[in-house]
């Protein structure tokens, strides 16, 4: 395993060093160590590394950018943030950081960091044994499909195409009516035109099926249309259900695979595309998401993790501002640990998503509850 300590400070690199050292977790690391952003950056460009553990607030460069100036050189490239400050990690976590340290980190929690480092460069190797034969399909985000790792660049010449394509996957697990299609897609147009239309559509999207070697199909039968997924061919939403699915609560035994399969979630169910046949799945989706991480978090907190605990709650407050089981808890965790930063940060960044919604009635709860957690802290810990 190949590591990058990155930080400003001498000792804090050290201390680091110490600990993967020390650590039973890993027996065979090889590590190279900077001050200087611009200096690993350069040695990047002709050293492959695994895993990079940076601080965020260095005084040459921000630890946020230079992560992603890295993930540029390496796309494949693990994250690990260490730093002294909590607020940063709704941030560092949109980065997809594998994790993320609190300063002073102890060999405890730096052995749960190298079992999740361990765990998720196995599922890469993994990954590429079965690379070769594997055709990709993401819907969760931004919609690509990769072949063999690499992603194809459709070129679609109109957008029908497109958006029939998409909603044949997005059926795939049903056929659907010519009939349905044809309200969804031409409803503006005559029906005879509308069903010439559907054909010729059918034939260009089988003619991409083809020419791109996709192991998909486009059945007809009893007047109704089918995309079929061959053995191959995976898409990230069913994966992504059937982890719920298999795990519906969280405990100690499956708190890793839940917290991996995050990263199944890159954003909304085709973002960015506003297909009304898609607007509920993309709400049964999100909830699930933010589900699954309210859920992480109140384990976390059971088992006496609450800073760790926070990092979630904050994830579902980015994704959604009016989740109020995730607001009220946040709200309390920063009381709880004292975080009266963190809280202050919080309800400002609220108060500007409602007031730019004009969401008045919600300002005013929001800024009574700050104000009442205010005093309470200021009275328990007056001494």
């Amino acid at each position: 395993m190949k590591l990058l300590l990155l930080d400003d400070e001498r000792m804090a690199i050290e201390h680091m060093k110490y600990l993967l050292n020390k650590s039973e977790v890993i027996k065979s690391v090889s590590m190279t160590s900077f001050l200087s952003p611009t200096d690993a950056l350069k040695w990047m460009e002709d050293n492959i590394v695994d895993v990079i553990f940076i601080d965020i607030e260095m005084p040459e460069m921000d630890g946020l950018v230079v992560a992603n100036k890295m993930k540029d050189i390496q796309p494949n490239l693990e994250i690990v943030f260490v730093t002294a400050f909590q607020e940063y990690a709704v941030e560092a976590f949109e980065l997809h950081a594998l994790d993320y340290l609190l300063k002073p980190v102890r060999l405890q929690r730096m052995d749960q960091t190298l079992l999740r480092i361990e765990r998720r460069l196995q599922e890469k190797v993994n990954e590429q044994i079965t690379l070769s034969s594997t055709q990709s399909i993401h819907l969760l985000g931004k919609v690509s499909i990769e072949s063999s790792g690499q992603p194809i660049d459709f070129k679609w010449r109109k957008g029908r195409v497109k958006e029939l394509f998409l909603l044949l996957l997005h059926s795939r697990h049903r056929a659907m009516s010519k009939f349905d299609i044809i309200d969804y897609i031409w409803s503006d147009l005559s029906d005879k035109k509308a069903s010439t239309q559907l054909h010729m559509t059918i034939y260009r999207l089988r003619q991409i099926i083809n020419t791109f070697n996709l192991d998909l199909s486009i059945e007809f039968q009893d007047e109704a249309y089918q995309m079929l997924l061959g053995k191959t061919a995976t898409v990230d939403v069913d994966r992504w259900l059937d982890h719920i699915n298999h795990y519906p609560t969280i405990h100690s035994d499956n708190l890793d695979h839940a917290i991996d399969a995050l990263s199944l979630v890159k954003g909304d169910y085709m973002q960015n595309l506003e297909y009304s046949w898609a607007q509920n799945e993309q709400v049964y989706l999100k909830n699930s998401y933010l589900k699954r991480l309210i859920d992480i978090a109140s384990f976390l907190i059971e088992n006496k993790k609450e800073e760790e605990a926070i990092n979630y709650f904050e994830k579902v407050i980015f994704e959604d501002p009016y989740n109020d089981v995730a607001k009220e808890r946040l709200l309390r965790l920063y009381e709880k640990n004292k975080q009266g930063q963190e809280l202050k940060r919080f309800t400002k960044y609220l108060v500007t998503v409602y007031t730019q919604d004009q969401e008045h009635e919600q300002i005013k709860e929001l800024n009574d509850m700050y104000q009442r957690i205010l005093t309470n802290m200021k009275d328990k810990y007056a001494d």
